[in-house]
């Protein structure tokens, strides 16, 4: 109790200090991004302790407790060492950390070991692999040859609400936008990376989210070192702790040729974005 009260003083008095600490002279609530890496994780308060570097426009670099305004499920993938981006609210009424996403790990674990040089550019040519599909059949990524491909990752136990669950909604709404345009040669690929759990019949199940009568969707499994070498291309790392997955967000779109268009990070890409870019692969090159 008395280190709490000590790290919510010390905050109160940094924030006051540079005069642009949460006041009720606000009007209005703002929004700042955070970047930082978490020191401890309290489920019970609703609280994590961040370490984190400048807030343009609010405070400097420190370390200090944080109430959390997101799902509170979300608590129990947090973990010290994983590295977060958020947005800080900052308002009369409200003051927490919200839209908050891991994108990697300090720690020794499977999460800091995503290679960058293995990690796909943009405009190169992505690694085939071979996987299985939710009806048990054998699919390979080069056999989309001359249609583009959506490539992301989920597993069918997620419990946070803005994680898996918001990247299969988000692609079957861009799926939409991408037909509505147009778009006809283009296909989806979901891999699990809970290969142990996710078995076809359980992906099967899960595929019964979207529309899978236009044959867009493959919901994949396989072998953990085959999934694991394409989440490292795709610059997702996941890893099992607790009983639990943590895992960064990612969503890649290829060309009819396996090259990649672009890649979104973290959670805050949309079905418009990827629907552009479904548009931009497959336009003829000038």
């Amino acid at each position: 109790m008395i280190r709490r009260l000590a790290l919510v003083a010390l905050a109160a008095s940094l924030a006051a200090s540079c005069g642009r600490g949460p006041s009720p002279a606000r009007k209005k609530e703002r929004l700042y991004p955070l970047r930082g890496v978490i020191t401890e994780v309290h489920p019970e308060r609703r609280e994590i302790v961040v370490r984190h570097q400048d807030i343009p426009g609010y405070m400097k670099a420190m370390t200090m407790p944080f109430p959390v305004g997101d799902d509170p499920a979300l608590l129990r993938e947090l973990a010290p060492g994983d590295k977060i981006t958020g947005m800080l609210r900052v308002g009369p009424a409200r003051y927490q950390l919200e839209q908050i996403s891991v994108i990697g790990s300090e720690s020794s674990g499977p999460a800091s070991r995503v290679d960058p040089s293995k990690v796909i550019g943009r405009g190169a040519i992505f690694p085939d692999f071979t996987l299985r599909d939710q009806d048990g059949q054998t699919v390979a990524l080069s056999q989309f040859h001359g249609r583009s491909v959506v490539l992301s990752f989920v597993y069918t136990r997620c419990p946070v609400s803005w994680a898996c669950p918001a990247t299969l909604a988000k692609l079957a709404q861009a799926a939409s936008l991408a037909e509505g345009a147009g778009v006809r040669d283009f296909h989806i690929l979901l891999i699990t990376m809970d290969p142990a759990h996710d078995t076809p019949p359980v992906l099967r199940t899960y595929s019964h989210q979207v529309d899978m009568s236009k044959g867009r969707w493959s919901f994949l499994t396989g072998r953990p070192e085959a999934i694991g070498a394409v989440a490292e291309h795709l610059g997702i790392f996941y890893f099992r702790e607790r009983g639990e997955i943590t895992h960064s967000l990612a969503a890649a779109v290829l060309g009819p040729d396996r090259q990649l268009v672009a890649r979104h990070e973290g959670r805050d890409w949309t079905p418009e974005q990827i629907a552009h870019d479904i548009e931009a692969a497959a336009r003829p090159a000038a």
